[in-house]
């Protein structure tokens, strides 16, 4: 067993030694799952370059958790009371 404390990110980097802290990659079954949508329209979109951002790897798009918070966000029409 270790005894090496869990890093904790601020900004992507740990305090304690400046290590940088990358997020889990998500594969495209669980991104699509996680912002309500099918694979396939997940697949369409990246072909279009409309879609959430995403890193290619090998033959497989992977998604970060803040690349799809910022796509749902930008899609977010806000209302107001008036």
């Amino acid at each position: 067993m270790s005894s090496k404390k869990p890093h904790l990110a601020v900004n992507g980097t740990c305090p304690c030694c400046g290590e940088v802290l990358l997020e889990p990659l998500i594969p495209t079954v669980e991104a699509a799952k996680a912002i309500g949508v099918r694979p396939h329209s997940l697949d369409n979109w990246a072909s279009k370059r409309i879609g959430p951002d995403f890193v290619k790897a090998g033959r497989f798009r992977l998604y970060s958790g803040s690349a799809l918070r910022a796509f749902i966000e930008a899609r977010t029409t806000k209302c107001h009371a008036a």
